[in-house]
């Protein structure tokens, strides 16, 4: 099925990254509220700055989503669709790094908690 304005396509603010223009617009936090409120977005990021994607079936996206992203909302008929993931281990250390730093404390918190943070 294709992936049309009525089928909730795939929606993205380039630049939301880590190191992007607006990767501090609203910094990710373990166990915290990591997504603006849409109204917040809104204020921080132009009204054009976000790209809707549609395509015809087969079409294959690749996304940092580390970003800001979402599924658009189907409106006329269902959308179908798969992910994946794939990380190497370079890879995940990168991104550990780059994109959180725990600055709380450990103390009071069990074993695997602490090995999962730091």
């Amino acid at each position: 099925m294709d992936v049309d304005e009525g089928t909730g396509p795939f929606q993205y603010v380039p630049g939301s990254a880590p190191g992007g223009r607006h990767g501090d617009a609203w910094p990710w936090r373990p166990l915290g509220e990591n997504y603006p409120p849409e109204d917040e977005l809104e204020r921080r990021v132009a009204a054009d700055g976000a790209r809707v994607f549609t395509g015809p079936k087969g079409t294959l996206l690749f996304c940092n989503t580390a970003g800001f992203h979402r599924g658009g909302f189907a409106t006329e008929k269902p959308r179908v669709l798969a992910t994946a993931t794939y990380s190497s281990p370079a890879a995940l250390a990168s991104l550990t790094e780059r994109s959180y730093r725990f600055s709380g404390s450990l103390t009071g918190l069990d074993e695997p908690t602490r090995f999962a943070l730091t």
